[in-house]
């Protein structure tokens, strides 16, 4: 086939590639945000929204306490109060 029949290969448009590498970023921050090693990241920043649900009585002497969020570092986790109440051991990986 003469060269001048050749259709040459569409190149994708700057908006396609953009749309693409944002799908690709998006993918990532999902893997990463779906890992394991998140979890006290997710209760960061559950205990902020809950901290920032608290700003009602915004006063120096108001006597509201935060409350501690279950995951979050120095704070035990819904399976390890789990082993401690029932003495049963709680394996991460099979019981999702």
């Amino acid at each position: 086939m003469p060269r001048s029949q050749v259709e040459p290969t569409p190149q994708p448009t700057v908006l396609q590639q953009f749309i693409e590498s944002a799908k690709a970023a998006r993918e990532t921050v999902k893997a990463i945000s779906d890992s394991p090693h998140m979890a006290p990241v997710h209760a960061l920043i559950r205990q902020g929204a809950d901290e920032v649900a608290q700003l009602r009585p915004a006063f120096p002497d108001s006597n509201v306490r935060n409350q501690g969020e279950p995951g979050q570092m120095f704070e035990p986790t819904p399976q390890l109060i789990t082993e401690q109440m029932t003495g049963r051991q709680v394996n991460l990986e099979m019981d999702r």
